[in-house]
């Protein structure tokens, strides 16, 4: 259906805005590949991408070898006792290895002991299915970069996150959901940075554009879109 959609609306360019396929988040990069082999241009990441990134072993990989720094790790694979390299001590965080958007991650996944550990690990195994990742806990702060990439690297204002979670004198950290997304009342803008054009002007422009838009959304066992 994906195939005929675009096949019959040719739509000059295809916001992508698909998350997962069939109910499996994994599927997220063939959406994009099916585009790349229908030669049909797109927003966001392409497929190879998309791939690394769902990955954060494989992405740490990449980075170790280009010497780009990352925090301290293992994966814990499905059925497998967590055990602490002699190089990584406590706080720990963990995650499963292939999911986003806060997915297996909660107030549980900060651990102090070993016990903790186990418990939060045997539950990404159990619930989320998935390896689990665990990362030396990082304190400080966090920032967000927008680039609109069609212009020249247009760079747009910084953005800090304010933790809010756990008390003042707590470890803190920041879910991101997809039904709520909270992180967008808790970003603060740092006007460190301004693009050489704002995005309301760039998207006032492309509206005089004779442009097809093909909107690709959350893709079930039945595919939906929306055209305009």
């Amino acid at each position: 259906k994906i195939t005929t959609g675009i096949t019959q609306e040719k739509p000059d360019l295809v916001f992508n805005l698909c998350e997962t396929f069939r109910d499996d988040d994994k599927f997220d990069f063939n959406v994009t590949a099916l585009l790349e082999m229908l030669h049909t241009p797109f927003t966001g990441s392409g497929s190879s991408s998309l791939f690394l990134s769902g990955n954060k072993e494989i992405s740490k990989k990449i980075f170790s070898y280009h010497n780009i720094p990352y925090a301290k790790f293992f994966v814990v694979t499905i059925g497998a006792t967590p055990e602490v390299p002699k190089n990584m001590n406590f706080p720990l965080f963990v995650k499963p290895n292939h999911e986003d958007a806060s997915i297996g991650i909660d107030d549980k996944s900060i651990v102090n002991h070993q016990e903790e550990l186990s418990a939060k690990v045997k539950q990404i195994h159990t619930e989320v299915k998935d390896d689990a990742m665990v990362e030396e806990y990082i304190e400080g702060r966090e920032f967000f970069v927008s680039i609109l990439d069609i212009i020249s690297c247009a760079l747009f204002p910084l953005s800090s996150l304010i933790f809010l979670i756990g008390p003042e004198t707590s470890l803190k950290f920041t879910l991101i959901t997809r039904r709520s997304r909270p992180i967008l009342k808790n970003l603060k803008t740092l006007p460190l940075f301004l693009p050489k054009i704002s995005l309301r002007k760039w998207l006032a422009k492309c509206k005089k554009l004779p442009w097809k838009f093909f909107v690709l959304w959350r893709l079930q066992t039945t595919p939906a879109w929306t055209c305009d």
